[in-house]
Formats: structure tokens, C-alpha cells, sequence
């Protein structure tokens, strides 16, 4: 993909999110034909969008990080990938609980309940390979999350596969909200945790922090390695999404209030004003 493509694909994707449009075509240079393309557009996209005031990348999160999850939307034959993806948070919409955000700020809002680690150190290019164990000398804190989602693109109207599309518009992700940190989370047992999201009081649905490939950590070592793979690393102050534990919810109108409780760590919460 030549970097005009790249650029071009970034102004296009970037325009979109901050008129809050949703796009059902785009310019087919600007459809990177494969997952390094897909970065590189990404990588653009949050350059392009710190010069317009929304702060650099504050940390990431991680999508598709199930089997099921990729199930859900087609597979390996929609999708293009088998495999998890990631893709950055702007600072400017990485937001501590109880938060309350204009939901006209959105295309249209979507929630999904998360857990989620702060980064105490930078983790040096020499550390990889990571396992969930490395990893997790360089986390400070376990925090309860909520990834704010906005669908940007109309996926479903664009061939497959549709991974690349979602890595480049930055994996959908708006932002997100996190609770108090857990600085004590080696006493707890992880995978056991269990976390419900409710919104307006009804549950939506939950799950276990194992369901992320058995430890939310093997999903941090792998960003890890990946970020390493392609120059970069983890830093300290970086806070990472490891994966939904329920449904990707969106019935919700303006007022509503989103809650993610879990186990030992806590609630966070969001109300779209």
C-alpha cells in the first residue's frame, strides 16, 4: 500500500470520526489489502488525529480475542484473520469512572465490559518472547474497564475480509472508562474473576477473566510481542484493554448509565448524557 494511500486512508477514517459519520464505502486505494497495511493505516490515523487535539496514543485494546468472538462475525472467511487484533486509545477519551458523556458524541454508542491492566514499566524489545507470566512483573494495576465503541464503517457492506477495515479505523474503539486501581491483584486469583455489565439496572451479561484465553495476562503478552514485532513497546502509564467478557450492547438511548461490577476489583461506570 504506497504511503499516499496510507495518508489519504487516515484523512478519510479521520474525518469520519470527528463529523461523526458513518461510512458505507470507501475510496478503494484506501482499503489496505492486508493486516500490515491495516497498521500502517492505524498508525496514521492516530497521527492524524493528535494534530487535531485528541491527544496521542494513551494505551490500547484488544479485540477479536476469542474463538467465539471471531465466530460471531464470520470467521476466518469474513474476517481475514484468526487471531486476536489490537489497535490504540486516544488520551483524550481514556476517562476514569464515574464518567458522563454528550451521546451525541457518537455515531451511534456501543459498550462492552472488560478488564483491564496499567502498565508500571516500559518493557524492554529484549524481554520478548512474553508469556503471561513475564508480563506481569510490568503490571502496576487491574482495573474494572468499559470500551466505548462506535461503528464508524458499515463493515457489512464492505467485502471481506473485514479485520483489516476494523484494524485500520482503529478497531471501532471511541475510548474508554476505567475504575480505581488494584494494586494488590497478586493476591487475587484472575482467571476466577467475575465481572457483569448492567445497563439501567439490567444485565446484559458477563463472564470470567479466564475466558480471555484463560488469563487476561496471555492476552497481554501477546500485545506485547506483537508491539515488540513492530518496533514499539508497552510503556509505563499505558493502559491496556484485554478483551470483552460480555455481549457488544448498543439498545441504549441518551441517559442511559452503564456499570461493569467485578469481583475484587470494583465498578466502573458511564452515563451517556
Amino acid at each position: 500500500m504506497e504511503r499516499c494511500s496510507i495518508e489519504r486512508a487516515a484523512h478519510v477514517l479521520g474525518e469520519a470520526r470527528l463529523n461523526r459519520r458513518q461510512l458505507a464505502e470507501l475510496p478503494a486505494a484506501c482499503i489496505p489489502p492486508d493486516e500490515v497495511s491495516a497498521y500502517l493505516v492505524q498508525d496514521a490515523l492516530y497521527n492524524w488525529l493528535a494534530t487535531r487535539g485528541l491527544g496521542h496514543v494513551g494505551g490500547y485494546k484488544v479485540g477479536l480475542v476469542s474463538a467465539e468472538m471471531r465466530k460471531s462475525m464470520g470467521g476466518l472467511k469474513a474476517l481475514g484473520v484468526d487471531s486476536p487484533v489490537y489497535s490504540g486509545i486516544v488520551s483524550t477519551c481514556m476517562l476514569n469512572s464515574p464518567a458522563s458523556i454528550p451521546f451525541d458524541s457518537f455515531i451511534r454508542p456501543y459498550v462492552e465490559g472488560e478488564i483491564a491492566v496499567r502498565i508500571g514499566a516500559d518493557v524492554p524489545a529484549d524481554a520478548a518472547p512474553l508469556s503471561r507470566h513475564s508480563v506481569a512483573d510490568f503490571v502496576a494495576d487491574c482495573l474494572a474497564a468499559i470500551e466505548l465503541v462506535d461503528w464508524r464503517l458499515k463493515y457489512f457492506d464492505f467485502p471481506p475480509p473485514l479485520a483489516t477495515l476494523m484494524l485500520a479505523d482503529g478497531g471501532s474503539n471511541w475510548g474508554s472508562v476505567v475504575g480505581a486501581p488494584i494494586k494488590d491483584w497478586r493476591a487475587l486469583d484472575i482467571p476466577a474473576l467475575r465481572g457483569e455489565m448492567r445497563v439501567d439496572g439490567r444485565l446484559i451479561g458477563g463472564g470470567k477473566a479466564g475466558d480471555l484465553q484463560g488469563h487476561p495476562f496471555e492476552v497481554l503478552a501477546w500485545l506485547g510481542n506483537r508491539l515488540i514485532e513492530r518496533g514499539r513497546t508497552l510503556r509505563s502509564g499505558d493502559v491496556v484493554l484485554l478483551g470483552s467478557v460480555t455481549p457488544s450492547f448498543g439498545e441504549f438511548g441518551k441517559g442511559a448509565q452503564v456499570v461493569m461490577k467485578w469481583d475484587a476489583l470494583g465498578e466502573v461506570a458511564v452515563t451517556f448524557a
